[in-house]
């Protein structure tokens, strides 16, 4: 739902088939949507590129690096609408100098940046550095920032797991251009073909406060959510056992003002940037 698609990875670990499978829709519930124009950014020829059109230009050199993460929290500050900055328990800064948000990066995204070897700005200097906030305060023990998660720029950033979202050569990925950003309207942009075999599209999330909104009725009997039934069968020889559940995730947008007073549809909590990362055998 944050990402805003299936993506093409559809390895044994995958429960949730493609979207092009008959069961996609019933299984999310909820309709996936493409990410708002104005919360859409791409690195195309190494520089952070708004809209999602810019995936049809995208070659093998555009991996990500520390100076993108430095991009987007320029991006973050200066944006007319803003994503909410996460707040941690602990944090004796949050209020004068929040967090900007939670980079949630592909995994290979994420081995780009721990073998960018740019002077100045690789992962040895965001070493020494990354986790001064937690320092700061009594937030090292929170479950964000274990794990290797660092803390660039005033944005923290964690690798995002093992089930990446992720587009190949030549697939048709859902966005919305720049002319249909009143509207929210989606296209499909062809991913470039020039990445051929050997490299592929990471969606990396960047997540304010209220990314997303988890719905949910209560049962009549149990007054939660979900509820376990058994019954008996057969002149009582045997059981049946049925599980419900009334709950659904979905995406925060809402129609913001821009300054021409026109009103624009908004992921609220959630930006994206897709960047080229090598594939690996697996």
């Amino acid at each position: 739902m944050m990402a805003g698609a299936r993506g093409s990875q559809d390895s044994m670990d995958w429960i949730l088939p493609l979207a092009s499978d008959p069961e996609f829709a019933a299984m999310m519930v909820n309709a996936v949507k493409a990410p708002s124009y104005n919360r859409h950014y791409v690195i195309d020829a190494g520089v952070v590129t708004q809209g999602g059109a810019a995936l049809a230009n995208v070659d093998s050199a555009d991996k990500i690096k520390l100076s993108h993460i430095d991009d987007m929290s320029a991006i973050v500050g200066e944006a007319a609408n803003r994503i909410m900055p996460i707040r941690i328990p602990g944090d004796m800064a949050s209020a004068d100098d929040p967090i900007k948000g939670l980079f949630l990066l592909d995994n290979l995204a994420w081995q780009d940046l721990m073998t960018d070897t740019t002077s100045s700005n690789n992962i040895r200097y965001w070493q020494s550095l990354a986790m001064e906030r937690a320092r700061a305060g009594n937030v090292a023990a929170h479950p964000l920032f274990g794990g290797g998660a660092f803390l660039w720029n005033n944005i923290l950033c964690r690798r995002i797991g093992d089930f990446g979202i992720r587009f190949n050569a030549g697939d048709l990925v859902p966005h919305v251009t720049v002319g249909n950003r009143l509207t929210a309207t989606e296209t499909n942009v062809t991913v470039a073909a020039g990445l051929s075999t050997t490299h592929q599209v990471s969606r990396n999330l960047l997540l304010g406060a209220q990314a997303l909104a988890m719905c949910a009725g209560v049962n009549t009997s149990s007054e939660v959510p979900y509820s376990l039934l058994e019954n008996q069968t057969n002149f009582g020889r045997n059981s049946e056992m049925a599980g419900e559940l009334m709950c659904s995730e979905d995406k925060l947008r809402f129609s913001l003002p821009d300054g021409n007073g026109n009103f624009e549809p908004t992921d609220i909590g959630v930006i994206v940037l897709d960047s080229v990362t090598k594939k690996v055998a697996g």
